[in-house]
Formats: structure tokens, C-alpha cells, sequence
């Protein structure tokens, strides 16, 4: 007879098995871990547990930078010029914005982006890493700068972008990343409604890899989540159950300043459907690991579900090659012990058999042992194995890093704190100062241009009073001697001066505070000053400009070296590009592959951050022409002549001349002994 227990009725003396626990496997290669822990209650849990802390965590560091968000709002809107509308009595007078920020920014941006980017198409050049390597770093430069202008056809606009959040807020975060469906690049500015990091941790990293998280805010439409059904879990339930959206777009202070500023207002029903998207990148506790991992994950705000998930991590090239050298050298010495091996019982089993035959002379068994005494060594080990005689031991695993997508540029440093200050939150202030007293002179002035009237009751019109030009107005029970008497016009005093004159103070401490004169922009010079005097000055503001410009730079070369990376992963073996050869006078087809890429790229700006005028940078190569054919030494030198013509050409704009002689002369016959130097 066969007997059932139930489960949860405890027998005396009977040992009921326990049930084993439930073994979530996944793998690190997984694209998206959302279908693999969705397999199983323990899976769905820690996705769960997952969504939960991404949620969380967002919510609390978004809401503690509220106060920043909305500060960053009101100084784009100053930046702009937008003003809050007059109230009565002053609802229709005139309404001023004096551009102090507007100014002043845009001089500045504007200069760096002539500077850095005053030819697109030759903006910066690679570095060799050896003297035969000349060959490979101008073809990685022309490529270089070709994907950034060409293929990738928003960056220089991108750029632009940059340049003014590095101004303005002082901040700035670009997110490079491989878009899969057009397959190319992209480099994208983000602004603080579009992008979270903490910043109660310090960090100077330019790239926020001691950051514990990264967020960037997407909203995607839903032909645009749609798009992503093929490679994200989930797509279909959202669409379906989330049929009227919820558009928040216009939910962000910077989102609603730019609204505001072309008169573009919340509609009461949304005009389409909008899905609010986090793209989480940062370190998150995984089942099965006791470190935390690096991961990246898309959540869907509005319903906490993942839609992918997957570790963000990656392995260096070199490492790569570091293990397949060393599992070759291993399969290598483990070739040679058996070969050693082998050798060694051979030469041992004929030693015994010959030992132990008595019929061979003793002679010929000495001679044979020391025959076998004299082996070759036991194959060396590698130095990197720790345990040669333990079969299993292998190289070390490949070692995988975090990928970090995120550029990070500061103009000005923070003492605490991650995000950086800017010129904007000072000058802004000074506009709005500005504002309010150019506001009190025009208001103080239109009153004084009106004029208000005190008549006694006995002073009575036949027709209602309306002040017009050419009017007769008829007075009626009241003399013309006391008409007089009976109406007074209330005096006002003129605008105040001395506001006019703060305004012109809070004007010059609006350039001085950024170290933006007016000399930047061509101002003439002061009353009697000499040209020597202007030249100064503005060398002086240039110097101070170049600082700034330089740390733009290095912020901008870090994105070119992301781009780099991401050339070395994701282009072809083989591609090809078009440019133009202004030797040839036509375009050139050129080729290129993943794997040059995958050297050392470091590269260099053109443009020597000077701001130079076009004749001080002429002036200078001429001078340089002058003495290398003036002095006997350097005219001997074919090298240093055709240089010095190349860059006076160049400093011309005469890119297509130059390109002409950059062809490199030979080197110059050394003499020989007792010849002594030709005159």
C-alpha cells in the first residue's frame, strides 16, 4: 500500500528530504538578462529587486537636484532675454533686457568655436607612436576628420552645443554610444534635464568612472519604442496598456524655458504619446557574484519594468592578446614536458632492462648510465604559471573593465561635488540687476512724460474731458481768472541718472567678471590710446581666453578618442571614405579598418588656441621664411626651408599650395671627414 504525506505535516522518525534551492544561471555575454531571469521565480525576483533600486535611486537624487534644474532654467532664460511681463500700472511701457549675459557668453563661445573649429576639415591630426608610424597617424587624421563631419553630421552643431553649456551652467556631459540602427557614431550634449549623476561624492574623473551611476533621461515616442520591440522585453505590453502616453515632456524646468521661449505652452491633452526611458549605467549587485558588476539597463518610468539589461563591461585588446599568448605558450610547455617526458621513461626503461640483463658487460653498463645521466633539462615554465604540475592551471582569466560612454568637461572645478560652475550663474545675476533698474529709469521717465491734473468741483466741462491734439474744451460757471487758480498740474522729477550710470557699472563687471572685454569683439581703442596699447590688451584678454579654450579642448579630444574606441569595436574590417585631394584637384577614395584603430589614438588640435589675428599668424611665418634663408645654417637645410614655406602657405589659407611643396626634400649629404662645412 502506498502512503502520501502531506508536505507540511511533520512524521516522527521520518526524515523528509529538503528541496533544493532554485539555481539562477545566466551568462555575461547575455544581451539582454531581462528574458533570462524572467524564466524563473528566483529571476523574476532580483529583476524585481533590480527595477526597484534603479527607481528608487533615481527619484531621490533626481528630487535633491531640483533646486539646481530650475536655477540652470531661469539663467537660460536671462541668457535669452525673456522677461516677465509688466504689471499695472507699467503693463504697456517699454521692456528692456540689457545682454549683459547674452553678450558676454556669446563672445566667448563664438571666439572658441572660430578658434577650434575655424576649418572643419582639418580640426585635429594623430599622434604616431613611432618613428615609422607617420603614414598610418595622417590617414587615421583624415578619417578622423572626415566621420566627424561627413558621417556623423550633427557634431559640429553638437560641438556648439557644448561650448555653451561649458559657459553658461559650467557643465557639460556628452554620451557617446553606437546607434544600431543607422550604424554610425554618435556624440550627444546633454543638458541637466536630460541627464543625472550624484553629486553628494566628489569627482574629478573626466569620464565619471568613480561615479556609482549615470542616468540619462530618453523620451521616446512610440514609434520610437517600437522600433526597439526586436531587442527589448516587454515593448508590446506598454503599447498596449499605455494606449493615451503621458506626455511630460514639457515636465523639466530647461524643457519649459525653452517652450516659454519660442510660445510654445503645455497642451491639456497630450498631442502624442511619450514614454519616459532611464538608461541606467552603473555598479549593481548580481546573483551569483559577491563584487558588484557594471551594468546597463533601459527602464520604463512610468510602469518600473526593465526593458533590457545586460553587463556593461568589456575586455581591453591587450588583455585579449595577453591570453591567447599565454594559453599558447602554456599548450607549448605542456607539449614539451610529454616530449620530455617520454624521452625520460625511454632512456629509464632501457637503463633497467639493460641493468638487469646479466650476460652484458659491466663496462657497457656504466657507459650506458652515464649516457642517461646526461638528459637535457626539464622544459622551463612560464614565469606567470604558479603550479606547473597542476593540469588544470590556465592563464588568468580574461580580466574585463567597465565601459564608460560619458565625457565629462568643468569649466570651473567644484571644491565638493561632482557638477561644476559656470559664467552664467554670475552674470545672470548682474543682468537681472540690470534689468530691474533699466526698468525703474524707463518707468520713471514715462511717468514724468504723463501729467497728472488737481482741479476744484466748481470746475465743470460741457463735454466729457478728453485730451487730444488741437482740442477746444468749453469751462462753464467759472471765470478765466479762476480757472487759473483752480487747476495745478502735480510736478514729477526726472529719471534718476545715477541708474544709468549702475547699469553701465554692472556692464563692465559683467566683462571683467567672465574676462570678457569688449576688445574681443573689435571694440575700438580708448581716447588716445596707440596701437601698441589695443594690441596689448587685447594679447592680454586672448591669453586669458586660451585658458578656457584649453580645457574645452581637452574635453573635446577625449570625445575624439571615444569615438576612436568605438571605431576599433564596431566598424568594418574594411571601409572606405571619400576626400578631397587638393594635390590631385579631385576626390579620393581612401580605405581604412577597425584595426588601426585599435592602437594607441592620441590626438592634437590644428589650431594653436593663440587667437591670433589671421595677420599676426602671417607675420609670424614670414619671419620665419626670413631666417631660414638668411642664416647660412638653416639654408642648408632643405628641410627646414620647405617647413617654414609650408606653414607660411598655410597661415595664407593656401591649404591647396601648400599640400604642393609638403613633399619632403632629402636630407642634405653629410660631408666627409676634412671636407669641413660647404660655404
Amino acid at each position: 500500500m502506498k502512503v502520501e504525506l502531506d508536505k507540511d505535516v511533520e512524521v516522527e522518525g521520518i526524515d523528509t528530504p529538503e528541496e533544493p534551492e532554485e539555481r539562477l544561471d545566466w551568462d555575461d555575454n547575455d544581451p539582454n538578462l531581462v528574458a533570462t531571469f524572467s524564466q524563473t521565480e528566483k529571476g523574476r525576483v532580483e529583476l524585481k529587486r533590480i527595477e526597484n533600486e534603479i527607481k528608487d535611486t533615481f527619484d531621490r537624487e533626481w528630487d535633491a537636484q531640483e533646486a539646481r534644474r530650475e536655477q540652470i532654467a531661469k539663467d537660460h532664460k536671462t541668457f535669452i532675454g525673456m522677461l516677465s511681463k509688466k504689471t499695472y500700472p507699467f503693463e504697456n511701457c517699454a521692456n528692456v533686457n540689457v545682454p549683459i549675459a547674452y553678450e558676454n557668453i556669446i563672445r566667448l563661445g563664438f571666439r572658441i568655436v572660430g578658434e577650434l573649429f575655424g576649418d572643419w576639415t582639418n580640426v585635429v591630426g594623430t599622434l604616431p607612436v613611432g618613428p615609422d608610424d607617420q603614414e598610418a597617424a595622417d590617414l587615421l587624421s583624415t578619417h578622423s576628420n572626415w566621420q566627424m563631419t561627413e558621417q556623423i553630421q550633427d557634431f559640429p552643431a553638437q560641438m556648439e552645443k557644448a561650448v555653451f553649456q561649458f559657459l553658461l551652467p559650467g557643465d557639460v556631459t556628452c554620451h557617446s554610444y553606437r546607434d544600431p540602427d543607422n550604424k554610425i557614431n554618435r556624440h550627444e550634449i546633454l543638458s541637466g534635464d536630460e541627464f543625472l549623476v550624484p553629486n553628494n561624492i566628489t569627482s574629478s574623473q573626466p569620464d565619471y568612472s568613480d561615479s556609482p551611476f549615470i542616468c540619462r533621461i530618453y523620451h521616446f515616442t512610440d514609434a520610437q519604442l517600437y522600433a526597439k520591440k526586436l531587442l527589448w522585453e516587454g515593448v508590446t505590453e506598454i503599447l498596449e496598456k499605455d494606449k493615451d502616453g503621458e506626455d511630460d515632456s514639457l515636465d523639466f524646468p530647461l524643457k519649459e524655458a525653452h517652450a516659454d521661449s519660442h510660445s510654445v505652452t503645455k497642451p491639456d491633452k497630450p498631442t502624442f504619446n511619450q514614454h519616459k526611458i532611464l538608461y541606467w549605467v552603473g555598479y549593481m549587485q548580481m546573483p551569483g557574484y559577491e563584487r558588484p558588476r557594471f551594468v546597463q539597463g533601459y527602464l520604463h518610468y512610468e510602469s518600473g519594468k526593465l526593458l533590457q539589461l545586460s553587463i556593461h563591461e568589456h575586455a581591453e585588446s591587450s588583455e585579449i592578446e595577453r591570453f591567447e599568448r599565454q594559453t599558447q605558450e602554456l599548450k607549448a610547455y605542456r607539449a614539451q614536458i610529454d616530449q620530455y617526458t617520454q624521452l625520460v621513461n625511454s632512456v629509464t626503461d632501457s637503463e633497467t632492462g639493460m641493468m638487469a640483463d646479466e650476460a652484458v658487460p659491466s663496462t657497457v653498463k656504466m657507459e650506458y648510465s652515464m649516457v642517461g645521466s646526461q638528459l637535457p633539462p626539464a622544459p622551463v615554465a612560464p614565469a606567470w604559471l604558479n603550479d606547473s604540475d597542476d593540469p588544470e592551471e590556465g592563464p588568468a582569466p580574461i580580466e574585463k573593465k567597465p565601459v564608460h560612454q560619458f565625457t565629462h568637461g568643468v569649466l570651473i572645478e567644484p571644491v565638493e561635488g561632482t557638477l561644476g560652475y559656470g559664467f552664467g550663474r554670475l552674470v545672470a545675476d548682474l543682468n537681472v540687476a540690470a534689468n530691474v533698474l533699466i526698468d525703474q529709469y524707463i518707468d520713471a521717465a514715462t511717468v514724468n512724460n504723463t501729467s497728472e491734473i488737481v482741479v476744484t468741483s466748481d470746475v465743470k466741462f460741457k463735454k466729457p474731458f478728453r485730451s487730444r491734439p488741437g482740442a477746444m474744451h468749453t469751462v462753464s460757471s467759472i471765470s478765466a481768472n479762476d480757472l487759473q487758480r483752480s487747476i495745478m498740474v502735480l510736478p514729477k522729477g526726472a529719471a534718476n541718472p545715477q541708474m544709468r550710470e549702475l547699469v553701465d557699472t554692472l556692464v563692465r563687471w559683467g566683462q571683467s567678471a567672465p574676462q570678457s572685454p569688449d576688445i574681443l569683439s573689435g571694440a575700438p581703442g580708448k581716447s588716445g590710446e596707440t596701437f601698441r596699447g589695443i594690441a596689448t590688451r587685447s594679447e592680454h584678454a586672448t591669453k586669458q581666453l586660451s585658458v578656457i579654450a584649453r580645457k574645452f579642448a581637452r574635453f573635446v579630444a577625449r570625445i575624439y578618442r571615444q569615438n576612436a574606441r568605438l571605431n576599433a569595436n564596431f566598424m568594418e574590417e574594411q571601409e572606405f571614405f571619400n576626400v578631397n585631394n587638393h594635390r590631385l584637384g579631385m576626390m579620393q577614395q581612401r580605405s581604412i579598418g577597425r584595426a588601426l584603430y585599435k592602437r594607441p589614438y592620441s590626438v592634437f588640435f590644428r589650431s594653436d588656441l593663440t587667437f591670433s589675428s589671421q595677420s599676426e599668424k602671417v607675420q609670424k611665418a614670414d619671419e620665419i621664411v626670413q631666417m631660414a634663408l638668411q642664416i647660412p645654417v638653416l639654408a642648408q637645410n632643405p628641410q627646414f626651408v620647405q617647413r617654414a614655406v609650408v606653414k607660411a602657405l598655410e597661415a595664407r589659407g593656401e591649404h591647396e599650395m601648400a599640400d604642393l611643396v609638403k613633399v619632403t626634400p632629402p636630407a642634405p649629404a653629410m660631408p666627409l671627414p676634412g671636407q669641413g662645412v660647404p660655404q
